[in-house]
């Protein structure tokens, strides 16, 4: 099945034959590494704001040594176009510890990452998601390259034009291992999705999903579930309509909307998406993107087709595995994105007035909505302004509110056969993510991200964690916990980690130390719940 040769390493899989290559680890070990390779047609044409199509098989052995173009994006740090981007971007990566001797010997985990991004920007290339550490446990690593923003996510809310293209890509690729990890060693009976961010809400979509039965059988979200504020569009087709109307296109006729947007350049469609949230929904201040998953009309290849919390109701959600959990200063990430240069700008009354109502889908100007500013006032600055508390305030409105209830709704189907862990990470190290490219290396806390740092390599950042170091601890102790959880369903196998049930919410403290403690968060838990409370009474509350 696997030839060998020199530096390089050959595998035949169901498209044809592919050549990767050996790599050593900062830790010395050795795996194989195949990069590029297409999972998916180029979705150009006919084919974009469609489903997409399988790749074509190729003749001969093709190269797998270099990563596949970024979809259409914005570059993450510097916010220009990407120079690696384009439309034909459907490729994914494959590293493994060792490539077996027959396909009976492929018996590693597999560990599929979706990276996050806002649903915007990102690849899962290595300079943020190098597989060392990972595969240093013995489990075969899956990234990819999916459909971000318009391309991505745009809808016009009709079979035409429905939506959640990037999370088709996923699922795609998940079949696409279904298909062929044995010939790298992973078995495909025992995959886990996992992601941060939107690649965590997008995690948390495919364990709601019909279209992904049977393709994964555990699943991780960190910082990000679809309950998130940011997670769900709540208005895809003026978003789309609009998008046109930048485009030249303004009218009221959905298809030449779609040739519209059909025959836009791809840089064009990147460039004008920055501005259409602000114009649709102009009480957002934080939430940056218009385009992402959305609800779909009903059909065969649907992907989301009721609300989140409709498919709880309804017993939709996968009964499998599952471990969700935040850091300590998630909301940080909101300020860096807006390009505040300091907290001390902020207004608290300005801000959490604009604020607030958006993400809770109350009427600014209503009652509910000045209720709701006064409690949020009174709970958080009570003792007046302080930085910590606004970014306090900001990780519980765009990340805990939105987690906190999927650990709710976890618990009522959480069990010995399919248990859910939760975990909070609270390690403050000195090698970590947004904080360096955002420039708050000086906050303490973790960032939004941060633990990212001990689950891959980072390239971009051209170092190295020491071993000796309180960093290297914490590496090797994140990188167990979550390849333990991909191989057994248990995060800490043996360990006193408790999962979840019915009014009983343990979650593990992930410090130097490893913790358990009861609720997390309780009292801004609670918060919210009444606060939800009092969002419900607006009759104009709408879930979309």
């Amino acid at each position: 099945m696997a030839e060998q040769k020199l530096d390089f390493a050959v595998v035949e899989i169901s498209d044809g034959i592919l050549r990767g290559k050996k790599v050593i680890s900062d830790r010395g070990k050795t795996y194989m590494s195949f990069q590029g390779i297409p999972y998916g047609k180029a979705p150009v044409g006919e084919l974009r704001f469609k489903a997409p199509e399988p790749a074509d098989p190729w003749p001969g052995t093709r190269d797998a040594l270099k990563e596949g173009p970024v979809a259409p994006s914005l570059d993450f740090s510097t916010r220009k176009y990407g120079e690696n981007c384009s439309e034909d971007c459907l490729y994914l990566n494959v590293y493994t510890p060792q490539l077996p001797k027959t396909e009976s010997d492929a018996s590693m985990a597999v560990m599929f990452w979706i990276h996050g991004g806002g649903f915007t920007y990102g690849s899962g290339g290595t300079d943020f998601y190098g597989p060392d550490y990972l595969v240093t446990e013995d489990v075969v690593v899956v990234t990819c390259n999916y459909r971000l923003g318009a391309l991505g996510f745009l809808s016009l809310q009709t079979a035409e034009c429905p939506g959640n293209y990037g999370l088709k890509d996923l699922i795609l690729a998940l079949k696409w291992c279904q298909k062929n990890i044995s010939k790298f060693g992973g078995n495909p009976n025992n995959v886990t999705i996992f992601g941060e961010s939107a690649g965590g809400a997008s995690v948390h979509y495919l364990t709601l999903s019909k279209m992904a039965e049977g393709l994964f059988h555990r699943a991780i979200a960190q910082s990000g579930v679809c309950h998130n504020s940011w997670g769900l569009a709540r208005k895809p087709r003026e978003s789309a309509f609009k998008l046109a109307e930048y485009l030249g296109c303004k009218t009221n006729d959905e298809k030449k909307v779609l040739e519209c947007l059909k025959a836009a350049t791809p840089m064009d469609l990147v460039k004008y998406a920055k501005h259409i949230l602000h114009d649709v929904d102009p009480n957002e201040y934080y939430t940056q993107n218009a385009f992402v998953p959305c609800v779909e009309p009903s059909g065969p290849d649907s992907v989301i087709d009721k609300h989140p919390d409709d498919l709880y109701k309804n017993g939709e959600m996968k009964r499998i595995p599952f471990m969700l959990g935040a850091n300590t200063l998630e909301g940080l990430v909101m300020i860096a994105l807006r390009g505040d240069p300091t907290l001390k700008k902020l207004n608290t009354e300005t801000d959490l007035y604009k604020l607030i109502p958006v993400t809770l889908n109350v009427q600014p100007d209503g009652r509910e909505a000045d209720e709701i500013k006064n409690k949020i006032k009174t709970f958080y600055f009570k003792d007046g302004f302080d930085e910590n508390n606004y970014v306090r305030a900001l990780s519980q409105i765009y990340f805990l509110n939105g987690i906190n209830q999927v650990i709710e709704h976890q618990s009522h189907i959480s069990s010995n056969s399919h248990p859910t862990f939760v975990y909070h990470y609270v390690y403050d190290g000195d090698v970590f993510c947004l904080k360096t490219l955002f420039g708050y290396g000086h906050w303490k806390g973790t960032c939004h991200g941060d633990e990212i740092s001990y689950l891959f390599k980072m390239n971009i950042f051209k170092s190295t964690i020491s071993p000796g170091t309180r960093d290297f601890a914490m590496m090797e102790t994140l990188t167990k916990i979550w390849t333990d959880f991909a191989k057994t369903g248990n995060p800490l196998p043996g360990g006193s980690w408790s999962p979840i049930s019915v009014g009983r919410l343990p979650y593990m403290e992930i410090g130097e130390t490893l913790t358990q403690k009861a609720d997390l968060e309780k009292s801004d838990f609670e918060f919210w719940q009444d606060i939800h409370k009092i969002a419900s009474r607006d009759k104009s509350n709408c879930k979309l």
